[in-house]
């Protein structure tokens, strides 16, 4: 009979700290207040949680394209700005365990970790209207890394006069081959805002 009481209890316990865990990850954590506009930029991205022992575990994916929001640490870049909430953790899936960095995001009214060079801090998105070329600079003979099709999802920056005629934008894509983010340069007569 003790037994029977003590794996009751047991169980119960177990029931209820699990549900109180699922609930904390629901609620906003008070202690990350400042977000920014996000963007998910792999398709069928990843996001994370993590357990007691620090590991993330998967949770859920995300289409490409969905909005998120990006949860900002009291760090500043060297102009001032506030750096994402960053964390170096072991993640485990299908098995299999490596090393990422994570930026805490929030998406559908919950907090999630993602990967960090998968999501984009995004004021303005768009897509790539016409295929072109990539610079790695602002310098028009610098090297292409490569091209970018037409319909490409980007995060559009900055534009810059190169010369009289010619406009180039900042822009990060998803990159497939390297498996991550990439900020570089496009003609901005290429790139169309979303509205």
């Amino acid at each position: 009979m003790k037994s029977i009481k003590k794996f009751f209890l047991n169980t119960v316990f177990i029931l209820l700290a699990g549900a109180a865990l699922a609930s904390a990850q629901n609620a906003p954590d008070p202690a990350f207040e400042n977000t920014e506009p996000g963007i998910m930029m792999q398709d069928l991205g990843s996001l994370w949680v993590q357990n007691q022992n620090g590991v993330m575990i998967w949770a859920t994916n995300v289409k490409r394209g969905e909005r998120l929001e990006i949860y900002l640490s009291d760090q500043v870049d060297a102009f001032g700005n506030l750096l994402e909430d960053k964390k170096t953790a072991w993640r485990v899936s299908n098995g299999e365990s490596a090393k990422n960095d994570f930026v805490r995001v929030r998406y559908n009214n919950t907090d999630y970790w993602a990967i960090s060079n998968r999501v984009c801090k995004a004021f303005k998105t768009g897509k790539i209207s016409k295929a072109c070329a990539v610079y790695r600079s602002l310098d028009l003979s610098d090297v292409r890394i490569n091209s970018l099709a037409a319909g490409t999802l980007v995060c559009i920056g900055e534009s810059f006069p190169v010369t009289a005629k010619i406009n180039l934008t900042e822009v990060t894509f998803f990159d497939a081959p390297s498996y991550s983010t990439v900020t570089a340069y496009v003609l901005s007569e290429k790139v169309a805002e979303d509205q």
